[in-house]
């Protein structure tokens, strides 16, 4: 009998098990395996594409499906496999275009089957990240009559609060939440990564397990609240530290975690 038998981890990555750098600790990888060798089961819940988490295959085996685009895609990492997809209320679509044409100037990403349309591509560089694996097209809002994954809005002004006052007639199908400090989110009501936590339970046989969440951020407060464990990364999002079961300090999370929390 292993240490970790039966208990399942899954990760969110920016902000949690990813550094600033985008990088994997080797503090992190070797606790990783160690709780691998002693039975444990490990993946991911990101608010990143398939595409734009591929690279972990370079260095991170996930025993299981992983959940992307917040909740919105479940699949294979390894070979990109699609398992299970969810699209959001065509709402959405009224909102952003609403929003581009108010405020042309902020940057926006619409995410739609494998084409990421940019809008102000130069605000997503300046908020530190790199365009690795993103699939870029670029398009009039008004043409983009596909179904849509996600919506991403780049802001350098806290607008969370404007969103909900300014958009609150559809929240009765969406919801807005944020990733990071400049990133806010369009999430259809129903797509979250605690919804999609219950479909890995159920695809895997999960029920008798123990699921331990770590996140960091608004985008997670579902994802800790299903977990047996919810654990926070501690930052400034008291919403998610309130609802949290334990939290850690940033960096090296996964050794934390493994080594002196369980």
């Amino acid at each position: 009998m292993g240490k970790f038998d039966n208990v399942i981890i899954i990760s969110d990555l920016d902000g949690t098990l990813l550094d600033d750098n985008g990088n994997i600790s080797s503090n992190d990888l070797k606790a990783i395996e160690y709780f691998k060798s002693e039975g444990g089961k490990f993946s991911i819940a990101t608010g990143r594409t398939v595409n734009r988490t591929y690279f972990l295959n370079d260095c991170l085996s996930l025993d299981f499906a992983g959940i992307f685009s917040n909740g919105a895609t479940i699949a294979n990492l390894c070979d990109k496999k699609l398992l299970w997809e969810k699209f959001m209320d065509e709402s959405a679509r009224e909102v952003i275009r609403d929003f581009h044409h108010k405020f042309p100037q902020n940057g926006i990403i619409v995410y739609s089957g494998n084409k990421d349309y940019f809008f102000n591509i130069d605000k997503f560089e300046k908020t530190g990240a790199n365009l690795d694996g993103f699939n870029i097209y670029k398009e009039n809002i008004d043409n983009i009559n596909t179904p849509l994954n996600k919506i991403v809005i780049i802001s350098f002004d806290d607008i969370l609060d404007f969103l909900n006052e300014e958009y609150k007639k559809y929240l009765d199908k969406i919801y807005f939440s944020k990733s990071n400090k400049y990133l806010y989110e369009i999430i259809d009501k129903s797509i979250n990564k605690g919804n999609a936590v219950d479909f890995i339970k159920n695809m895997y046989h999960f029920e008798n397990s123990k699921i331990i969440t770590i996140g960091d951020n608004l985008n997670d407060l579902e994802f800790i609240e299903k977990a047996d464990i919810g654990i926070c990364v501690l930052n400034d999002c008291k919403a998610l530290i309130d609802k949290a079961d334990l939290t850690v300090t940033k960096g090296n999370v996964l050794h934390k975690v493994i080594y002196e929390l369980l």
